[in-house]
């Protein structure tokens, strides 16, 4: 129990790193990358890096997230709670240099998980829309400059999600379709979701 409240405590001042070679590398759009398994095309890579190694830049998050940045077109994308608020954001930064091109508010939930939030799963993109889900049930679309598209709730849509430790599965766009798991069962689970189902 202890590790668990060392990494959510962690979590509150993540920081966004992004070594070098990656600012000026391929791709990653999606959650475990291109190749969909942690992998990368990528050569010479640095084997470490720390605060004066390798790295280019470092950008304090506003609150917790346990969602990885996607990487298109020299832009960052990330997911955040704001502090302990409950809000939570979409973010995008310049990979040269760090600079917040722009964040957006995408929702709220009263949730309080003690393992997680609800900025765990990562955004992904085809470089023409952004798409951010949060385990509220929030899901949101943007084109890549911030202009927001659409979006919807698939807790409203589908009923409470019940995952013990909070929902944190992260979309997959393939073929101009998207693809989300929306996981519930008969009771809720203890420390999810607390709402039944119908």
């Amino acid at each position: 129990m202890k590790t668990h409240k060392s990494c959510f405590a962690i979590s509150l001042i993540f920081s966004l790193v992004l070594i070098i070679n990656s600012a000026k590398g391929s791709d990653w759009t999606q959650w475990r990358g291109p190749f969909l398994n942690g992998s990368s095309d990528e050569q010479n890579l640095p084997e470490k890096w720390g605060e004066n190694e390798n790295t280019a830049w470092v950008i304090p998050m506003p609150g917790p997230s346990g969602a990885t940045p996607i990487i298109y077109d020299g832009k960052v994308f990330v997911s955040s709670m704001i502090g302990s608020s409950g809000d939570f954001v979409a973010l995008c930064f310049d990979a040269n240099d760090g600079s917040k091109l722009w964040e957006k508010k995408v929702g709220t939930s009263n949730t309080r998980l003690s393992n997680n939030n609800a900025a765990s799963p990562s955004p992904v993109t085809d470089g023409k829309i952004v798409i951010f889900f949060y385990g509220s049930g929030h899901l949101a679309a943007f084109d890549v400059e911030g202009k927001p598209l659409w979006s919807r709730n698939l807790v409203d849509d589908y009923g409470p999600f019940t995952i013990n430790f909070g929902y944190s599965a992260s979309p997959l766009l393939y073929r101009d379709k998207l693809y989300m798991s929306v996981m519930r069962r008969d009771r809720p689970a203890r420390g999810g979701a607390t709402e039944p189902l119908d």
